[in-house]
């Protein structure tokens, strides 16, 4: 990977986490390359900052809002404690012109794609975690979107900053009173994210893994025809899902 897409790929996980320790009154500011990110104690819905270096020439960043792309998730247990909730997440996208491949954060992941090829992967995974102890399962969903009404795309090429804020935090929480049900998660891509599977190898491969969610999920679905991909874990207890609203301002 060349140095400016280590760079990108690193503001990205950083803008994750920052929006990831919001729950906790902190933000971050990453700093230029060569420096590590500060976490800086704030409140909540402070604003943060990204400083976009000169390594990122060559290519450009972009908002994609969920009104502009139509991949989303969907999720419900057997019972329909939770029934079919559905979360379209939009994109903070960085497009390498020299490179041809796209680099984004979606969903609190952080996905390489090849442009014009099937296959996608993930550099960092979302804080989605399984708790084997309680049979919780906590699922963190992000929301990217700019903050006017009609959620308009956002771009930058060169040196820049990204200003983004918290606007909402929601929490669902269900208990199926102490009896274990199967969850069911569905990933539909968006076939115009340069082929058909979108990133869907990705998140298929996420969540197959079985370092994830004590064993992995069992999934259905081909990337490659476009097809959504539905995956399934029994024995689930508690189910937490966390749901984060964030505003860019501005690239």
């Amino acid at each position: 990977m060349a140095i400016r897409q280590v760079w990108v790929a690193s503001l990205l996980r950083g803008t994750a986490k920052a929006i990831e320790r919001a729950e906790r009154d902190v933000f971050l500011i990453c700093q230029v390359a060569g420096e590590g990110p500060q976490l800086l104690v704030g409140q909540i819905y402070e604003l943060g900052e990204i400083t976009i270096p000169d390594q990122s020439r060559g290519g450009s960043l972009s908002l994609v809002g969920p009104a502009y792309t139509l991949q989303n998730f969907d999720i419900w247990t057997d019972d329909l404690g939770i029934n079919h909730y559905l979360f379209s997440p939009g994109e903070l996208r960085y497009f390498s012109t020299n490179d041809n491949l796209v680099i984004t954060m979606e969903n609190g992941a952080v996905i390489e794609k090849p442009l014009g090829t099937n296959g996608s992967f993930m550099l960092a995974d979302p804080r989605w975690y399984l708790d084997t102890n309680t049979g919780t399962l906590v699922i963190n969903l992000m929301n990217l979107s700019s903050g006017a009404g009609t959620d308009q795309q956002l771009s930058q090429t060169g040196v820049g900053t990204v200003r983004m804020r918290l606007l909402n935090a929601n929490v669902t929480a269900y208990n199926p009173g102490g009896m274990p049900v199967p969850i069911n998660v569905r990933y539909t891509p968006d076939p115009k994210n340069a082929t058909p599977e979108g990133y869907g190898f990705a998140w298929r491969n996420y969540f197959i893994n079985p370092n994830n969610f004590d064993g992995g999920m069992t999934c259905t679905g081909e990337p490659i025809k476009g097809e959504p991909v539905t995956c399934r874990k029994p024995g689930i207890r508690n189910i937490i899902i966390k749901e984060y609203d964030v505003i860019i301002e501005s690239l």
